[in-house]
């Protein structure tokens, strides 16, 4: 796969992204079977949520280098996986659509899908 046909987990709501997971009630995100297109629609309904990146989870191409979170040649959201390896047990991974094109699955392998159900985008600055 092509570095610019990777994808990023944990992009914000654009129009330009798709949906492809929802918090449960428990704390953990349930994927959707294919991300779902965001339209303008679309939009206009999340955005009357509070916070919407922590109710779900977003993807769109991933911008490397363009990216706020891109440091020393990779992601370093991924990078910290490493920091919490010992910490999270191995599972079976989750289907999840995203997973081929994923930038943490091709930067840190695999076990990114274990760490990558936690995790929950704030965008808001608070």
């Amino acid at each position: 796969m092509k570095e610019n046909d990777l994808l990023c987990p944990s992009a914000s709501c654009t129009e330009e992204s798709f949906l492809f997971g929802i918090l449960n009630e428990s704390g953990k995100v349930d994927y959707t079977q294919s991300p779902i297109p965001i339209d303008e629609t679309m939009i206009e309904s999340i955005v009357k949520i509070p916070s919407p990146e922590k109710h779900f989870r977003f993807t769109t191409r991933c911008h490397s280098s363009d990216c706020a979170q891109w440091s020393e040649g990779k992601c370093s959201i991924a990078a910290e996986f490493q920091n919490v390896k010992e910490e999270v047990s191995f599972e079976t991974p989750v289907p999840c659509s995203i997973k081929d094109a994923c930038r943490w699955v091709h930067q840190e392998g695999i076990f990114s899908c274990n760490v990558c159900k936690y995790i929950i985008t704030d965008i808001t600055s608070e």
